[in-house]
């Protein structure tokens, strides 16, 4: 795969994105060159010229960017996907995150022990979630355990995430691991304050993690990390997202409500 711009890359940080199809398992390193074994790295080149098969100069590389363990099939989730309210800047709308399981996870911890989920908000952005009210679960057939959603406040002292200081870009959403969370679409909506200026690496990460301490995606009790574009100002959602103001009636303690019709 080759990515060409149409004027030379600036000096920082870029990131690009590409659906890609996942193996059925992890390969393998080996030392053999023989045809048709799959290679666990992807390799990355910086050319000074835009045809990889010509006489581009390579400035820099990268051939041994180690892929990340291909996961059980048991666990079967559909990619995630955001949506919002409003975007003005400094304004502050609610984020909705969606996902859809495509088969039930068994009660306890096997085949695998699934804890909890992990929101983490890129920087610029953070959360203005001010009590437990203002985090809603869009489906209750999931199975949170008591104060399901664990975020950092003003004035905190400490971290829920494994730092010394308070952070406004993560939350974490702890399941009831003694009940089974059966197949279906689920949700999550919450409040954010949107930056003046959007950040150059706008994109938003959920992870399903195996502990309820899971404070990164990169842990290694991420079962599964995924990450999703973010949007621009004044963007408008492809999809609907979840407005309290339209919901009659206040929320439950925990802002947990059955609104399957908005998770589809």
């Amino acid at each position: 795969l080759s990515l060409a711009g149409d004027r030379p890359l600036p000096e920082g940080l870029h990131t690009f994105m590409l659906a890609v199809k996942v193996p059925r398992e992890t390969p393998e390193a080996s030392d053999s060159s023989a045809p048709g074994l799959l290679d666990p790295f992807f390799k990355v080149l910086l050319l000074e010229g835009s045809d990889p098969l010509g006489s581009s100069k390579v400035v820099d590389s990268n051939m041994q960017v180690l892929a990340s363990p291909v996961l059980s099939m048991l666990l079967r989730v559909q990619q995630p996907i955001i949506s919002w309210t409003f975007s003005r800047p400094l304004s502050e709308p609610y984020i909705t995150v969606r996902f859809a399981l495509e088969r039930n996870v068994a009660a306890g911890d096997k085949p695998f022990r699934f804890a909890a989920l992990l929101l983490e908000i890129p920087e610029g952005f953070k959360h203005v979630i001010t009590s437990a009210s203002d985090v809603w679960s869009l489906n209750n057939e999931f199975p949170h355990a008591e104060d399901w959603a664990q975020y950092d406040r003003p004035g905190s002292i400490g971290s829920f995430f494994s730092g010394a200081n308070a952070t406004f870009r993560k939350i974490r959403l702890l399941r009831d691991e003694s009940k089974r969370v059966p197949l279906g679409k689920y949700g999550w909506a919450f409040p954010v304050s949107i930056p003046l200026v959007m950040p150059s690496e706008n994109i938003w990460r959920l992870s399903l993690c195996s502990l309820p301490t899971c404070s990164d995606g990169g842990d290694a009790s991420a079962l599964a990390a995924f990450v999703m574009p973010g949007f621009l100002h004044n963007e408008v959602s492809a999809t609907q997202g979840f407005d309290p103001d339209l919901v009659s009636g206040a929320a439950p303690a925990g802002g947990q409500l059955a609104l399957t019709g908005l998770v589809g």
